[in-house]
């Protein structure tokens, strides 16, 4: 049986499952709580410095070795797919020429978020299935320095060495877009939560954050690959654009699904100061810190959704024919010329 039906039978029943609060429930929790916690919380005498020596573990080289040999793992292997294998397909089909280097990146991303995502829902679901289905126990047992599970390490360096790798990739080789300075920012919120998470053994809150984040990006850049595939040798091939279209409406349920419904009632609910303190120590380091970073990342989660609202506008408004990348600049230029072409056959 698949994941042993995820270990649900053996772990929980139905009424365990816990009912998570509606959004306006949500910040009327974690807002007073967050703010009480702030002028409650001791802390130490030195500060943040002295905190950060108190809860957090440092990290020895033998446990950084693996991100960084991944890091260049995957910098290596995006350099033999592209040279080797997505861009000599791309000519081979005869793509149009802007979507002959556009192709490869997406091709790669696709692939690597295939990767990353199949771990951790691997992990998560049959090894952890109470951090999924009962989030609020996810501070069960922890105490400083509590030793991180292997399969869990696992999950952190192979993500840890990909956003290494992904910030030099958005910022030197990726193709220049509208949302490029928040792409960055992002990479480095999410190494920061990765590092700081582990340290402080956070990590079962960590898996759970990139189980909700990484399975929308396979659709993503999925329909992206479908959309350069449609113009090849000249002529268009519908088909592809069928492939697009339900990669796309996938993109949009699961992003409405695992980052702006279970993301914020699973993570963001049961990461606040008075629901971790259920199951951990009376205070919960840095409760502040990790909740602020994990807040920006569900705005930048909005931001990206209001991406795919405009899609979906354009092309019921009639502005774009198709589905097409509206953050690469050449597509924003078509789309502005459109109105101007329609004016000129008429």
């Amino acid at each position: 049986m698949p994941f042993s039906m995820f270990n649900l039978t053996a772990n929980m029943d139905l009424q365990s499952i816990v009912v998570y609060p509606a959004y306006h429930r949500l910040v009327t929790v974690v807002v007073p709580d967050l703010w009480d916690y702030y002028h409650e919380a001791p802390t130490q005498p030195d500060g943040f410095l002295g905190d950060l020596r108190m809860y957090c573990m440092p990290i020895s080289w033998q446990e950084l070795k693996l991100p960084f040999m991944l890091a260049v793992v995957w910098t290596l292997l995006r350099m033999l797919m592209t040279t080797q294998v997505f861009k000599p397909l791309a000519k081979w089909g005869k793509l149009r020429e802007d979507n002959i280097n556009k192709l490869p990146e997406s091709a790669w991303r696709c692939l690597c978020h295939c990767i990353t995502w199949s771990l951790a829902a691997y992990v998560l679901l049959k090894n952890y299935p109470d951090i999924f289905f009962r989030p609020d126990t996810a501070f069960k047992d922890w105490k400083v320095g509590k030793i991180v599970p292997s399969d869990i390490y696992l999950v952190y360096a192979i993500q840890g060495g990909y956003y290494l790798h992904r910030i030099v990739d958005t910022l030197f080789h990726d193709i220049w877009r509208t949302d490029t300075i928040v792409m960055s920012l992002h990479h480095v919120l999410s190494l920061t939560l990765i590092t700081f998470s582990y340290a402080s053994r956070y990590h079962n809150i960590g898996i759970l954050v990139s189980f909700f984040h990484d399975f929308d990006d396979i659709w993503l850049e999925f329909s992206k690959v479908c959309v350069y595939l449609k113009f090849r040798n000249g002529k268009k091939h519908q088909n592809w654009q069928t492939f697009a279209n339900i990669c796309f409406t996938i993109l949009t349920v699961s992003w409405c699904v695992m980052r702006l419904y279970w993301y914020p009632l699973k993570v963001l609910r049961n990461c606040t100061p008075s629901v971790a303190r259920q199951n951990a120590l009376d205070i919960v380091p840095f409760g502040i810190l990790f909740n602020v970073m994990l807040w920006i990342l569900l705005a930048m989660d909005i931001y990206w959704f209001m991406h795919i609202v405009v899609v979906l506008k354009k092309v019921a408004m009639g502005q774009m024919k198709e589905l097409d990348d509206i953050r690469d600049f050449d597509v924003n230029k078509e789309i502005e010329e459109q109105p101007q072409k329609t004016t000129k056959k008429e």
